[in-house]
C-alpha cells in the first residue's frame, strides 16, 4: 500500500513517511487551459497536507461527463512511467474500461518508474459519473496508486472501502 495506513492520510503514522511520495496534479477546466494560478497552489497545498511532493500538473479542457480525455490519459500514463514521454492515446477507444486498461498498461521502456499517485481538487475532475469514477479509483487501488481529492485522504489504495473492492484487499 505504498507506506500508508488504511483510513488515514498518506504518510501519517508510517515508517515510510520520511521519504515523501511523488504525486501528479490533475486539473480539469471547462473552457481553457489556464484556470488561473490558484489551482496550482491548491494542488501544491493538498499534496503538502498529505506529505507528498507535487511533481507536476497535467491540465485538461473538457467535460467531466466524458472521462476519456487526452490530459487524463497523460496523467494516468505518468503514474505508470514518468521516465519517458507518455505513449499516445488511441482515438479508437470506445469505452471507459478499454481506456483504463490501456492507460494503466505497462510501459515498454527499459526502466519504468511511475509516480505514486494523483491529486485532484475534486473527484469529479476525474469523472462526475459515480460508476466510472469508482472504476478508475478501484483500478488505481489495484496497482497501488493514490488518489487524493476533497478530504485530503487517499480514496484508492489506502482506503478500506476501495481495497474491499479489489483482489488485493482480500486476505
Amino acid at each position: 500500500m505504498l507506506g500508508a495506513t488504511p483510513g488515514i492520510p498518506i504518510g501519517l503514522g508510517t515508517s515510510a513517511s520520511a521519504a515523501k511520495q511523488k504525486v501528479l496534479g490533475y486539473v480539469l477546466a471547462a473552457r481553457h487551459y489556464d484556470p488561473g494560478p490558484g489551482k496550482q497552489d491548491k494542488l501544491q497545498e493538498k499534496a503538502g497536507q498529505v506529505r507528498c511532493l507535487l511533481q507536476g500538473t497535467e491540465w485538461d479542457v473538457g467535460s467531466p461527463n466524458n472521462p476519456i480525455r487526452v490530459g487524463l490519459w497523460r496523467a494516468l500514463r505518468r503514474l505508470i512511467c514518468d521516465s519517458c514521454e507518455p505513449k499516445r492515446m488511441s482515438y479508437s477507444i470506445m469505452n471507459f474500461e478499454d481506456f483504463i486498461d490501456q492507460a494503466l498498461g505497462p510501459c515498454h521502456c527499459k526502466e519504468p518508474k511511475g509516480l505514486d499517485g494523483i491529486v485532484v481538487e475534486s473527484i469529479s475532475n476525474l469523472s462526475n459519473d459515480p460508476q466510472k469514477g469508482t472504476k478508475l479509483v478501484v483500478a488505481l487501488a489495484r496497482i497501488g496508486k493514490h488518489v487524493v481529492a476533497e478530504d485530503n485522504i487517499c480514496l484508492s489504495c489506502c482506503h478500506p472501502a476501495a481495497m474491499a473492492l479489489t483482489s488485493r484487499g482480500k486476505a
